[in-house]
């Protein structure tokens, strides 16, 4: 069995030095390392410890990202035929990736830039007083979904 000394820990890439700068290389960069970390033991281990140092490597993210914020505007009455225009805001800790609109209740109308702040639809022809129902949802680049 070789001994931890006599273990080759080099590094090519295949190609010729491509490292015409007076920088040094990773192989002269692990060397040094690894010969400073001699508590380090074999293998890959070894050698990403010595590129990263001691230091815990952990994944990126903010557990503490937030749903967004959202509002919409208060209700409203029309008549048949009318352009009405249904408005929300939606903030955010981080940034808000999407917003939409959908219908949730009433005799189905279609929602103009429905993937906006700001929709728009036509109130249709009804024979008595008729409620519609909207959902304004938005989605931040965490993930995070909230909706009103």
């Amino acid at each position: 069995m070789a001994k931890n000394n006599d273990v080759d820990h080099s590094y090519t890439d295949g190609v010729l030095d491509t490292n015409v700068s007076a920088n040094p290389t990773l192989e002269e960069i692990v060397g040094a390392r690894y010969s400073r970390r001699n508590l380090l033991r074999t293998g890959f281990s070894a050698t990403a410890l010595a590129v990263f140092g001691s230091l815990p490597l952990a994944a990126c993210g903010d557990d503490d990202d937030k749903a967004p914020t959202v509002t919409a505007g208060q209700s409203a009455t029309t008549n048949s035929g009318r352009a009405v225009t249904l408005a929300g805001t939606a903030t955010d800790d981080g940034a808000v990736s999407s917003v939409a609109w959908t219908q949730t209740s009433g005799p189905s109308v279609t929602l103009a830039n429905a993937n906006t702040n700001t929709a728009s639809f036509v109130a249709p022809s009804v024979s008595s007083s008729t409620q519609l129902g909207f959902r304004f949802t938005a989605t931040d680049n965490g993930g995070k979904t909230a909706a009103t």
